[in-house]
């Protein structure tokens, strides 16, 4: 007897019953089936699951019955050892490197492993795989010991103390934003100091975009589309933000301009209202020079307008944001028109129309990056002839996860961190770029003046970079106070440093223009103004980082704290410091056996193109004259 079931003729027959409610009692009954069979999938999966590893590890159980060491995370600072009392555990160390890397991927069968052998046999062109042990089996233990205790991967020291180190001032409890009054007063000093002889800098600031930046905690106020409404109202609040401080300069004297750097995203901006900006600061100034213009540009929304309107300016300089070329990434972060393709025109457009200097920042530790996709992008970068290069590390922030679709497991191992530095690093200097300190190399090509003032010593950092003072003071106090200059910064989030304090506008967008626009006053949320021992070791630091050599003055005797003399003698102790002079007393107690340091072979350059010796240290070093590290050690 066959049987067929059809729905259609099941509910004709309850339609000519007249029961008006057979659908529903129908589609009660389907529901629970549903559920109860979705319910019972889950759990023979998971029991499926479970009986496959379970036999999997059974099997495999033996090779892994050795106890697993705890990971160490390369960015902590582990206890330096002398190099005899570190040769049982470097010949360790080489043993695991003679291993061949390949051995380790899981991808790869049996036979393709072979296959592997007998290529890398037959040829020496072909290197292995890029990975964090093959990189560190190219550089010497010696170094590798050295760099894992002093290369922190710093972040700089733009400013100092840091921002974080802004709220945390121990003398007065808690630093608060300046007050509008004092603030001022202490613009119109330095401004009397350098406006003659060093001009002033101005920052404008541009938050604005169409779309979210997946690295960066934005305000949802800033990712606006309607621009007729936002671009009038923000044009305002600079140029109102402008006049408060030309009203503080007032007849004392016309304002020079060295630089105008327009930064964040101004491409978001019409060419006509960038074009409003630049007029109404200008007005009234005198320019002093035009080499340090410097314009962020956006790989797709810069167009040929905007470059044209900035070369009327003087724009010279263009600074483009590199994240990754994999797209896998630019997806992760939200950024798909930064591929090479938008870049190379970007580039070219900007040539056509007269800027010389390129400036491409590049970023590493970025979701979804690999250290073949950071390889592949910087060779990419290279190519395109930039004049410098920067390498940035980006640092992964828990915040409201809302504005951004990736988490901390999509990240680089943090093993791998030092493992992208490096990379960056060997590459940059195979390809005839040299380290200006901190991360910065320049094209060797160009004959930069930056590379020939820092062989002659008159090379000087500030929160702009690295610049040139051929009227430095050597060995001296005064020296390390020889970065003062007038940094305005104008807009959302800006920055300024006036040498004696620093302020930072605030995120609120309200709050800004009701201050500046209605109340003719600034609109600071964070800012810091800097103690005398605070000046002292900025200054040492930016010089030490400059030269590679400094010395330590009574006043900086009393700045230093006893742990950073301490950590001084240690890395003179283990060979990295050098140290000459009269001995140093700090409250009666002998700290140190000389009054003057500096880096031990710090020409020397890295086998393998690392560079220097002195690039790769260098900013764990500046770290010994940092007493912000101490802080929190002596609260406690």
């Amino acid at each position: 007897m066959d049987f067929k079931f059809s729905l259609i003729d099941f509910l004709d027959k309850i339609d000519k019953h007249d029961d008006k409610y057979a659908i529903v009692h129908i589609l009660l009954l389907l529901i629970p089936v549903i559920i109860v069979f979705s319910i019972v999938k889950i759990i023979v999966k998971k029991i499926l699951g479970f009986l496959f590893r379970t036999i999997f590890f059974c099997f495999k159980g033996n090779e892994d019955d050795d106890e697993i060491p705890e990971k160490e995370n390369l960015l902590q600072k582990k206890p330096y050892k002398p190099y005899e009392d570190r040769k049982i555990e470097n010949n360790e160390k080489l043993k695991k490197k003679d291993l061949d890397i390949n051995e380790f991927s899981p991808s790869l069968s049996s036979s393709k492993k072979n296959k592997k052998k007998k290529k890398k046999s037959n040829s020496k062109g072909n290197s292995p795989k890029i990975s964090r042990e093959y990189l560190y089996s190219t550089i010497d233990d010696d170094i590798m010991d050295v760099v894992d205790y002093y290369n922190l991967e710093t972040p700089g020291y733009p400013y100092y103390p840091p921002i974080k180190y802004w709220k945390q001032n121990i003398e007065t409890k808690g630093g608060q934003p300046p007050k509008h009054e004092e603030w001022l007063k202490m613009v119109k000093a330095v401004f009397v100091e350098t406006n003659k002889n060093k001009g002033i800098v101005i920052r404008i600031n541009f938050p604005y975009s169409e779309s979210l930046n997946h690295l960066k905690p934005y305000n949802k106020a800033f990712i606006n589309e309607n621009h007729e409404r936002v671009e009038p109202t923000y044009v305002k609040g600079i140029l109102g933000e402008w006049s408060i401080y030309r009203k503080a300069f007032g007849i004392v004297a016309q304002p020079k301009i060295k630089s105008i750097q327009l930064e964040g995203t101004p491409s978001y901006f019409s060419p006509s209202n960038l074009k409003t900006i630049l007029d109404g600061v200008i007005l009234g100034s005198d320019i002093i020079s035009q080499n340090d213009f410097l314009f962020v540009g956006h790989p797709y929304e810069t167009t040929e307008e905007h470059l044209k309107m900035l070369k009327k300016f003087g724009f010279k300089r263009l600074k483009i944001c590199i994240y990754d070329f994999a797209q896998n990434v630019l997806q992760a972060i939200n950024r798909p028109n930064y591929n090479l393709k938008n870049v190379e025109q970007l580039i070219k457009m900007a040539r056509d129309n007269g800027f010389n200097y390129i400036h491409l920042e590049c970023m590493y530790n970025l979701p979804k990056q690999t250290l073949d996709s950071f390889s592949e992008t910087l060779k990419s970068v290279i190519e395109l002839e930039p004049n410098q290069i920067t390498l940035s590390k980006y640092e992964f922030v828990e915040w409201n996860t809302h504005s951004r679709n990736f988490s901390q497991t999509v990240m680089p191992d943090e093993e791998d961190i030092r493992a992208f530095h490096l990379l960056g690093i060997q590459i940059l200097n195979k390809s005839g770029f040299t380290c200006l300190g901190l991360d910065e190399y320049l094209n060797i090509a160009d004959n930069n003046p930056l590379i020939e003032a820092k062989k002659k010593g008159q090379l000087q950092y500030s929160s702009l970079g690295f610049l040139i003072n051929k009227e430095i003071e050597k060995d001296t106090s005064e020296r390390y106070k020889s970065n003062k200059r007038l940094i305005l910064g104008l807009g959302i989030e800006a920055i300024s440093d006036i040498y004696y304090g620093y302020a930072m506008n605030t995120r609120s967008v309200r709050d800004w223009l009701s201050n500046v626009l209605e109340k003719g006053k600034f609109s600071f949320t964070n800012g810091h103004e800097l103690l005398q021992n605070e000046e002292l070791l900025r200054g040492a630091i930016w010089q030490f980082l400059c030269d590679g050599r400094i010395k330590i003055t009574k006043l900086l005797t009393r700045a230093l704290s006893f742990e950073s003399f301490k950590e001084i003698k240690e890395a003179i102790d283990n060979g990295i410091l050098g140290l000459n002079g009269f001995q140093i007393k700090k409250d009666g107690v002998v700290v140190l056996d000389g009054d003057e340091i500096w880096v031990l072979d710090k020409d020397v350059r890295v086998s393998n193109d690392f560079g220097r010796k002195c690039d790769l240290l260098m900013p764990g070093l500046c770290q010994l004259l940092d007493n912000t590290q101490y802080r929190k050690k002596k609260r406690n």
